[in-house]
C-alpha cells in the first residue's frame, strides 16, 4: 500500500514516526510534517515549556547534534533525519496553511491508498477528503466523543478520570467528528506527569493504528461507529486557570527525569547534558 503519514515536527511526532515507519517498512511511505508556529503555543507558561522542550530545543539543538554523530547500533529511536535516511522515506516539512493548502496537492502528488493523521497541525479540506474516498484516518489522544479538541489528556486528568483513552477515527468534515474505528485506554498513574501520560497514550494509539493498517492490508475496510453527538465535548486550548488547577491537583506538566530518559533513547550512553555542552562548544 501507499501510505501518507502526517504528523508534527516535535517530540511526540517523532515518537509516532519511530513506531509507524519501521512497522510499515513493507509499504510505500511518505511523510508530511507540520512545523507551524502559533501564538497560542506560548500563551501560558506551561504551553511555552512544552514548545521549548518538545519542539524548539529538539529541532535546533538536540537533533542536529545527534544527526552529526556516527550511527550507534544501540539506538532505539531515530531523529526525523535518521528515520528518513535509515528507511528511505521522503519527508516534507510544511510551515503554514499556505504551504499546506488544504492537503489536496500533497495527496494528488503522492496518490496514497491511505492517509494517516497523528497529531498533524493542519486540517484537510473537503477536496482532500474526497480524493482519498474514505481512506483517511486520524489518531486522537483522547476518548471521543467526550474529549474532542485540544489537550484531552490534561482534561481527563483534571476530571480525575481513572483511565485515559485514545481514538482512531475516520476523517470527515469537522474536527474529531468521524466514525470511530477503535478506542484504547491506559490507567492514570498519579505518580507520573502529564508528559508521561501523553507519551503512553500516543504509543498505545500507534499500536492500535499499526494493527488497523494490517487489517486493511488484508482487505478489510471497516465502517466505524457513528459518534454520539449528545456526548460530544470540544475543548479549546487550556488557559492559565486550568494549569493552576492541575498544579493544585498535584499534576506535574513536565518531569525533567522522564523527559531526559526519553531523549537518552535516541543515543544510549551519551548523556543529554554532554550533548548540549558539545554542541554549544562546537
Amino acid at each position: 500500500m501507499r501510505i501518507l503519514l502526517c504528523s508534527t515536527r516535535d517530540l511526540m511526532g517523532c515518537l509516532i514516526l519511530n513506531q509507524l515507519i519501521p512497522a510499515l517498512a513493507g509499504h510505500r511511505l511518505g511523510v508530511l510534517l507540520a512545523d507551524k508556529t502559533r501564538n497560542v503555543d506560548s500563551a501560558v507558561v506551561e504551553l511555552a515549556e512544552i514548545k521549548l522542550l518538545e519542539r524548539t530545543l529538539l529541532n535546533t539543538t538536540v537533533f542536529p547534534l545527534l544527526d552529526s554523530l556516527p550511527p550507534d547500533p544501540g539506538t532505539r529511536r531515530w531523529t526525523f533525519q535518521g528515520l528518513a535516511r535509515r528507511f528511505q522515506v521522503p519527508f516534507q516539512i510544511l510551515h503554514d496553511d499556505r504551504e499546506f493548502a488544504g492537503g489536496h496537492h500533497w495527496i494528488g502528488e503522492f496518490r496514497p491508498d491511505w492517509v494517516i493523521s497523528a497529531r498533524f497541525g493542519f486540517i484537510f479540506d473537503q477536496a482532500a477528503i474526497d480524493a482519498v474516498a474514505g481512506r483517511m484516518v486520524n489518531f486522537h489522544p483522547g476518548a471521543l466523543p467526550a474529549y474532542a479538541g485540544q489537550f484531552p489528556v490534561l482534561r481527563a486528568m483534571l476530571r480525575d478520570e481513572s483511565h485515559i483513552g485514545c481514538t482512531l477515527h475516520y476523517i470527515t468534515a469537522g474536527i474529531d467528528r468521524g466514525p470511530v474505528l477503535d478506542r484504547r485506554w491506559i490507567p492514570v498513574n498519579r505518580q507520573h506527569s502529564h508528559f508521561f501520560h501523553r507519551r503512553a497514550i500516543t504509543e498505545l494509539g500507534m499500536t492500535a493504528l499499526i494493527e488497523f493498517l494490517e487489517r486493511v492490508a488484508g482487505g478489510e475496510h471497516p465502517a466505524g461507529e457513528t459518534q454520539d453527538r449528545q456526548r460530544r465535548h470540544y475543548y479549546g486550548w487550556p488557559d492559565a486557570r486550568e494549569f493552576e488547577a492541575a498544579r493544585k491537583a498535584g499534576i506535574v506538566n513536565m518531569s525533567p527525569a522522564e523527559y531526559l530518559a526519553l531523549l537518552r533513547e535516541f543515543r544510549p550512553g551519551l548523556e543529554v547534558a554532554d550533548q548540549l555542552t558539545a554542541l554549544s562548544g562546537s
